[in-house]
Parts: C-alpha cells; sequence; structure tokens
C-alpha cells in the first residue's frame, strides 16, 4: 500500500507540474499575440551582448565560406531566415543567430565534392537525431580532432559546414539545395511525392542510407530536371522548409535569375532576384512578426552542454 500512495504522490505531482506548465504556456502565448500587433518588426534594435557576438562570428565565417565556395564556381544564395533579415532588417533578425544559404543542384553535388577531395566530409550517425548530447559529442569530437579545418556534416536534410577548435568556439552554416522540376509537373503532384518521400526516409532507419536514398531517387526521377522554368526545394531539404508548399505555389525560373547582391549588415550575399516572392513562399506575410516567439537561439543547446561537459577543452 506504502508504495501504491507514493506512485499516486508522484502522478499527483507530475499532473500539477503539467497543468502549471502548459497554463504559463498559454498565457503567454496569448500575451505575445496580444502585443506584437503593437510592435514594428522593421525598427526593432539589433542584439547586444553575447548574441550580437555570436551573430558577427557567423556573419565573418559566411563571409569566408562565400569566398571559399565563389573560388570553386559556386553561388550560395541567401536563403530562409537570414534573407529575411537581410530584407527586414539589413542583416540578422534581432533574435537570430544562423545564415542559410540555398544552392542550386548542380552547386549543392559540387560543394559535397569539393569536400570529399579536398576537406573532412562525414554523413551524420542516425543516432544524432534522437539524442541531442550524442549529437554534441559527435560534433565535438570531430573538430577536436580537425581543429580550424572545414567539416562538412551531410545529414539527409541538410548540408553543414563546420570550423573550430571545439564546440565553445565553433562556427557553422546551412547549405539547402534548389531542384528544377519538368515543365508538365504538376504541383498538386508534387506535394504528394514529397510527403510520399517523407515517409519513405522516416521508415530508413541509418542517416547514410537516407542519404543513399535520396541521392539515388533525385537521379532517378524523370521529374527532377537538369534546367526548366520550375524551381523547389529539393527533397533533401529539411521538412520545416518544405512544408512552406503547402501554401505556396512554383518558384520560377524568374524568382531566382539573374542573382542580385543584397545587403546583410556590413557585407553583401547574392541573393535571388524576386527577395519578396521567396520570402512570401516561405513565410507568408513575411513583414509581421510570427505568430509563436522563441527567443532562445540556435547555440542555446550547446550552451547547456558545454556548461554541463565541463572537460570539454
Amino acid at each position: 500500500m506504502y508504495y501504491i500512495y507514493k506512485t499516486f504522490k508522484i502522478v499527483r505531482w507530475c499532473i500539477k507540474k503539467t497543468v502549471k506548465f502548459f497554463s504559463f504556456s498559454n498565457s503567454y502565448k496569448e500575451n505575445w499575440l496580444f502585443i506584437k500587433d503593437f510592435i514594428d518588426v522593421t525598427k526593432m534594435k539589433q542584439a547586444t551582448g553575447k548574441l550580437r557576438e555570436r551573430q558577427l562570428s557567423i556573419l565573418s565565417f559566411a563571409n569566408e565560406v562565400v569566398d571559399l565556395l565563389e573560388g570553386n564556381g559556386i553561388k550560395p544564395i541567401l536563403g530562409y531566415g537570414a534573407l529575411l533579415g537581410a530584407k527586414r532588417h539589413g542583416g540578422f533578425i534581432p533574435w537570430d543567430d544562423d545564415i542559410d544559404f540555398d544552392l542550386i543542384r548542380d552547386d549543392f553535388q559540387k560543394v559535397i565534392k569539393l569536400a570529399q577531395e579536398k576537406y573532412i566530409y562525414v554523413k551524420r550517425p542516425q543516432t544524432c537525431f534522437w539524442n541531442l548530447n550524442k549529437q554534441f559529442d559527435f560534433e565535438n569530437e570531430l573538430l577536436k580532432k580537425h581543429p580550424n579545418t572545414y567539416i562538412f556534416i551531410h545529414a539527409h536534410t541538410m548540408l553543414q559546414i563546420y570550423k573550430g577548435t571545439s564546440l565553445k568556439d565553433f562556427k557553422i552554416i546551412d547549405l539547402f539545395p534548389l531542384d528544377y522540376y519538368a515543365e508538365d509537373y504538376n504541383y498538386e503532384e508534387l506535394k504528394k511525392y514529397m510527403k510520399h518521400i517523407r515517409r519513405k526516409i522516416e521508415s530508413i532507419n541509418n542517416c547514410a542510407k537516407k542519404i543513399d536514398f535520396l541521392q539515388s531517387e533525385i537521379k532517378s526521377n524523370p521529374k527532377i530536371v537538369k534546367h526548366s522554368n520550375k524551381i523547389m526545394y529539393g527533397i533533401d531539404s529539411d521538412p520545416s522548409y518544405t512544408t512552406a508548399m503547402e501554401k505556396g505555389e512554383w518558384l520560377n525560373e524568374s524568382d531566382l535569375y539573374p542573382l542580385r547582391k543584397i545587403k546583410f549588415e556590413h557585407v553583401e550575399f547574392w541573393a535571388p532576384h524576386n527577395v519578396e516572392k521567396f520570402l512570401e513562399h516561405r513565410y507568408g506575410n513575411w513583414q509581421d512578426l510570427p505568430q509563436n516567439m522563441d527567443f532562445s537561439g540556435h547555440f542555446a543547446d550547446v550552451e547547456k552542454y558545454i556548461k554541463s561537459h565541463y572537460s570539454i577543452k
């Protein structure tokens, strides 16, 4: 009876904590939805302190990576949150701390070949997707083993470039592929195909095999072509990006080319010719603040890991 009683008390405590948490979350969300309509997002001040230092460090690395890739005939195109920040804030979104680039498929494959021939190229272990600490262990060991060397980590959702001596000082850039699709390809068919691909890769319990499957699919699918007027995210892009397709339409080649330079902080990067079209496709009303706000940044979990793993050198 004693153990039943103790179990009951523990369950009751857990329920109380859960209710309290969701009550707080709902209250926070309601407050945010109320005040966001009174904020002019274009006039928000830039980040300060540690976040600003992180932003400028990433910007310096992004500039370095762009020089490296352009020197090998590859043109990275500013994308997603970085493109939004450039257009709306002239640089970083005040609470953001990363820079993403798009690459047309031919350039994406050139980056993989460059990494394999001249730098460190690895496929991300499957365990990294289920355990954040294992992911950080994997990255930290790579950085310590290859200090201040370009490390290309390939996941089935993106290609990432790392550099540093450990997670204490690392920098990272994310790369995402864009594909041309056949002129006779119906947009609704594409959405169904994307959902099929997502279900398929979820059934493959190995990251390397997921990458191999996607690469094989890209080569064998007659609807993924070398050139056309229709452009869309690759099937090996992050799922959170391809969900934008649900409310979108084809991106035309004229929306992407000719590329143009866009100011980002104190430098310039290549950007789509029709920046607004790309942003509308990805975010809808990109001039508005998001419905849900998270100011923690991409490196918050890394900092927690560093503090808890004091043995990192």
